[in-house]
This record gives C-alpha cells, structure tokens and sequence, in this order.
C-alpha cells in the first residue's frame, strides 16, 4: 500500500498539481476503448498446459482463479489496466493480472501510442472514486463510459512520461513481487497451521512454535 501510495502521489505531483501549461488536455474517449471480457464456457480449477487463469474480482482481492482455454477469449498481460463494468464494484481499476479477462471485467485499450501504460493506469485510478459514484443500472449497476469518456487528464511531454513510466514500472513491479510473496505465505499458514494445532505436525523448540500460533 505504501508503494502504491508512493506512485499515485507522484502522479497526482507531476500531472495533476502541476501540470505544464504546454501539455495537452483531452478526453479519455480520444485516448481509450474498452475491450469486454468474456465468460468462457469451460473452467477447471487446476492449471494445465495451455490454460490461462480466469480474471474476477476475487482474483484482484486473493489471487485464487479457475483456468480456461484462452482461444477466443480476451486475454490480459501484466501491464494491461483492467476496470469492473458490471456489479457493486464497478469502475474499479487494477493491473498487474495476466489471463484471461472475465466478463464483468473491461481490458482498456490504450488508442494513443504517446501515453503509457502505468501512466494510463494512473490517470484512471485518480477519478476511479468518481467514476463508482457515476454508475448507470438500477437493480444491477454498471460502468458509465459515456461518463468516463467525457473526463480529461492532461498528455506530458515524451521525456516526462518516459520518466514515469520508468519510475512507476520499478514500484509496480516491487508491488507485484510483494504481494506475490504475502499471499505464498498465506497460503503456507493457511496450510499448516491447522496440522500444527492438530497436533499432526510437530516441530522441535517449543519457542519457534509459540511464533508460529497465534496470540490467543
């Protein structure tokens, strides 16, 4: 989190706060489009040769998915930036998920060859609140594009977005590397200890057990 935070206040320092009076403004609708996900018809829930992992919103909060056949299927890579479109999360925004993209999710494709990737990224996490407050739907909410089509965000020179590009490339990828870890961890705790209070496992040194369980 504080690595996130480091990077969009940098942003928000050099493009929003500060933004050059030569910079160009446009709106997102010059410089995105939205490629739907899709559902696909079979999933398993083991990784197999050739099969990709299905992006849901669980995926974004615990990093669990089912795995699919990406053939004909909207596929994301690391650097993608992903918004919900459909249900009580819509206009979340997320990166760093390579598969495949579910169909209450949008990839975002980037229509302007001079704006980066993590800068995109950036752009749309900076009116992400406003964009869950400006839904459409009554009983099922949605993503309004029209809205978020309508919103500006400011185009930096090329050696400026070149240098944030760098710059936030560095901290998503340490952001990726730390959650990665985090949730190995959690999945080895989560594994053992249940068999450590069970007794089914033991390990010698009663101080090394008393800092594996849990403070009661």
């Amino acid at each position: 989190a504080t690595l996130e935070t480091m990077a969009r206040a940098m942003f928000r320092q050099w493009f929003v706060d500060f933004p050059q009076a030569k910079w160009e403004t446009k709106p997102f609708g010059e410089i995105i489009e939205f490629v739907k996900g899709k559902k696909p018809t079979v999933t398993v829930d083991e990784s197999i040769n050739g099969l990709l992992p299905v992006i849901l919103i669980e995926t974004f909060d615990t990093g669990k998915s089912s795995y699919a056949n990406p053939e004909k299927m909207v596929v994301s890579e690391q650097n993608n930036v992903l918004m919900v479109m459909d249900g009580a999360s819509s206009g979340r925004v997320e990166m760093g998920h390579r598969g495949i993209v579910g169909s209450t999710i949008a990839m975002i494709v980037n229509r302007e060859n001079a704006v980066g990737d993590y800068f995109l990224y950036y752009a749309l996490k900076e009116i992400e609140s406003e964009a869950r407050e400006n839904l459409t739907g009554t009983s099922i909410p949605h993503m309004d594009k029209q809205w978020l089509f309508r919103q500006t965000t400011c185009l930096p020179d090329k050696n400026k977005m070149r240098e944030f590009e760098e710059f936030a490339g560095n901290i998503r990828k340490k952001i990726q590397a730390n959650l990665k870890e985090s949730r190995t961890l959690g999945s080895l705790r989560d594994s053992l200890l249940p068999r450590l209070i069970s007794g089914e496992i033991k390990i010698e040194g009663g101080e090394y057990v008393r800092n594996i369980l849990p403070n009661k």
